[in-house]
């Protein structure tokens, strides 16, 4: 249905010639794009304010931007869009006349490309966007920045100019304005994360003790990253309660945060089973920080420890275990690892495949290509990324017949993925081979594969048998590819034949 296909980007549009500066579609396209599709579409906004007034000849100062660009431009009926447009021109007259313009308009449509102008490689440009920002931060003005605050945020990492002092003073505006705090602390709830960090910056930045309302906001935040940095604030007040209701949080650095805070704070006999139970944790990043904690203590032997509960094995803790004797065993322990890639419970499989590959020999690929045709999707995808680590001859051969007879679609994708990683003349005719697949999903990758494949900028020399190969496998399937992917591949082979 064309109703579930997505707008098509300003780019796009104007790529297409299907808007034109000036024009009430121009300027609706140019004032709902966000900072990426303008950017993105940074050099066809010049193009089109040129196409719209025709081509100006040679731009050589400011009154000339302003005569031969700007004006024609208002004459064309543009407004505060089509001005944004211009101060995306290639020339820095244009852009600089542009954010002149531009910093006579105080509706708040202007502060976007404001923002991104103020980081211009072109210092005059830069100089007449920061005073037009630097007039703009006051009390009257304040809810007009939120629309933009991931552009104001944006400023505190760009390094043409120490930004940081109005990044500031926005933050402080925005924070002190009763009505646009509430909007912020409510932010920080949001799905989207360039939503929510902002807003949190905002409200957090030099405030020293965060407000009551902000650390509340925080803790029940989507972004485990605020609410690790919660655990922290809230244990000022009530050490005992904020590690607590963290241990419980499913993201692990919120409960490693939560480990830190407890070993600063509290006394050990309060959370001595909690530690322990981090050391087996099923999340990297627990395990390591409860490892940190009894490193501190004098506790070091860490493989020894998961050796002995391999030994004796805990359903509950078996996988954090394997991924811990994974993380600080040795090679010595392969073959105890091993015994768990059968194991009937596919997490227990998959934190054996990764352990493995962290133990065993780097030649070893046996186990993995076994795993790879694994029924649980994620044990697969697991061995697949291991083989990308370690090829070897016998993992492609192996790989390249999983293409054709795996019994499962996800383990004829994750052997296809490990194919096209390998030699260029080899995986060429699997690759083609697989774009005739009755496996439907199968051959569309096969197909974007193959594109990938056949543009990569250096091709080796390949043997007679290896050209004979491929050339036959490109008869076969010469109806199932792109036609411009079919004429690299021919041009290659041509190529070849040429130099031998």
């Amino acid at each position: 249905m064309n109703e579930d296909r997505p707008a098509p980007t300003l780019e796009r549009l104007l790529a297409e010639r299907r808007i034109s500066a000036g024009t009430p579609e121009f300027e609706r396209a140019v004032a709902g794009a966000d900072r990426e599709q303008l950017v993105a579409a940074g050099r066809a906004l010049g193009w089109a304010i040129d196409d719209a007034i025709g081509r100006p000849r040679l731009i050589a100062s400011l009154d000339d931007a302003r005569r031969l660009v700007l004006a024609p431009l208002r004459r064309l009926g543009g407004g505060t869009a089509a001005l944004g447009a211009a101060s995306f021109h290639p020339s820095g007259f244009v852009r600089e006349a542009a954010v002149r313009a531009l910093a006579d308009v105080w509706s708040g449509d202007e502060l976007r490309f404001l923002l991104i102008r103020r980081n211009d490689w072109v210092e005059p440009v830069r100089r007449a966007a920061t005073a037009a920002l630097d007039a703009r931060v006051g009390a009257w003005n304040a809810a007009l920045f939120l629309p933009e605050l991931a552009l104001v945020e944006r400023l505190a990492e760009c390094g043409r100019d120490d930004h940081l002092p109005f990044v500031r003073a926005v933050r402080t505006l925005l924070r002190d304005e009763a009505a646009t705090r509430i909007v912020l602390v409510g932010r920080i709830g949001a799905t989207d994360a360039a939503t929510r960090r902002p807003a949190f910056c905002a409200l957090t930045d030099g405030v020293g003790a965060w407000p009551e309302d902000v650390r509340r906001a925080a803790q029940r935040s989507p972004d485990g990253t605020l609410r690790a940095a919660a655990v922290r604030a809230a244990a000022a007040s009530d050490a005992g309660a904020a590690v607590a209701a963290a241990l419980r949080d499913p993201f692990g650095a919120v409960v490693a945060q939560a480990l830190f805070v407890a070993d600063e704070r509290l006394p050990s006999s309060d959370w001595a089973a909690a530690l322990d139970r981090a050391v087996t944790d099923r999340r990297a990043t627990v395990r390591s920080a409860a490892r940190w904690i009894l490193g501190k203590r004098g506790v070091s032997d860490f493989a020894e420890r998961y050796r002995r509960l391999l030994a004796t094995p805990d359903a509950a803790s078996l996988d954090g275990a394997l991924s811990g004797l994974g993380e600080t065993g040795d090679a010595s322990d392969a073959p105890r690892i091993a015994d768990f890639l059968e194991h009937a419970r596919p997490r227990i499989r998959r934190a054996a495949v990764a352990a493995w590959t962290r133990t065993a020999d780097v030649s070893d690929s046996g186990p993995l290509v076994r795993a790879i045709e694994d029924s649980s999707r994620a044990v697969s995808v697991r061995a697949r990324s291991a083989l990308l680590g370690r090829p070897s001859r016998g993992a492609f051969d192996a790989c390249a017949r999983l293409v054709r007879d795996g019994r499962s679609p996800h383990v004829r994708f994750n052997a296809l993925v490990v194919v096209a990683a390998g030699d260029w003349w080899s995986a060429g005719p699997v690759l083609l081979a697989a774009c005739a697949s009755d496996d439907v999903a199968l051959s569309e990758s096969a197909r974007l594969f193959v594109r990938a494949w056949s543009t990569r900028r250096s091709v080796p020399a390949g043997t007679a048998g290896a050209i004979d190969a491929l050339r036959a496998a490109v008869a076969d399937v010469e109806d199932r590819i792109d036609a411009a992917d079919l004429r690299r591949i021919r041009w290659i082979l041509e190529t070849e034949r040429r130099m031998r």
